[in-house]
């Protein structure tokens, strides 16, 4: 079953070189870890191995299928976090390596270190949904990202998010752009969500869509 970080808790994860590994066919929304406290992920290991691995061997029809879905504080220093979940789940569903709501209080994700990857979707998703609270990413060098980043207003409105790119690597999968501005409901006046590019290796350049 799923792991759930409570909001009153502050958690390390060291993976000291092992794989925590789930292949399980969803019929709900689903994420391997849900944060809503503040998660720290690592690996100790010399050999850097480490791994976060899930799929979804259903066909993503219940919607989000996620490695770690965080509402929170997430921090990652090392380590490998995977979805593997195939390109039928892809079609139907949004199955993320990392996926961050940030519609109950502030979020941020601070990678500065290990390899975000999504097979078949984007590795990354920033779901923005409030002019409240917001939702900010920020990348560092030594960070890995396989597939695209989604900075995703989920309104009518304007809702708050950053994506602040200090340094790392950068590689598309199934997207065709690093980074995509996405809008849930396309009628939007506003948008609210800003980016800043300040470093990093872009393989193939940078590309943005919407």
């Amino acid at each position: 079953e799923g792991i759930v970080i409570p909001a009153d808790k502050t958690v390390t994860l060291d993976l000291a070189g092992y794989t925590v590994s789930q292949t399980k066919e969803q019929t709900a929304g689903y994420q391997m870890i849900l944060n809503d406290g503040t998660l720290t992920i690592k690996d100790s290991s010399d050999e850097k191995t480490g791994k976060l691995s899930y799929t979804d061997s259903g066909n993503g029809g219940e919607y989000i299928s996620d490695v770690i879905y965080n509402r929170s504080v997430l921090v990652i220093d090392g380590g490998t976090i995977e979805n593997l979940s195939s390109a039928t789940v892809a079609t139907n569903g949004y199955p993320h390596a990392v996926d961050t709501y940030s519609g109950i209080r502030n979020t941020s994700v601070t990678i500065n270190g290990g390899t975000i990857y999504c097979a078949e979707y984007s590795a990354i998703r920033m779901f923005c949904v409030s002019a409240t609270y917001t939702a900010d990413l920020v990348i560092n060098e030594g960070a890995i990202v396989k597939g695209a980043i989604d900075m995703q207003n989920g309104t009518l409105a304007a809702a708050l998010g950053t994506l602040t790119i200090n340094g790392g690597t950068f590689e598309t999968t199934k997207n065709a752009n690093n980074i995509r501005f996405a809008n849930w409901n396309g009628g939007a006046t506003e948008y609210g969500i800003t980016a800043s590019v300040k470093g990093g290796f872009f393989k193939g350049g940078i590309t943005t869509q919407y």
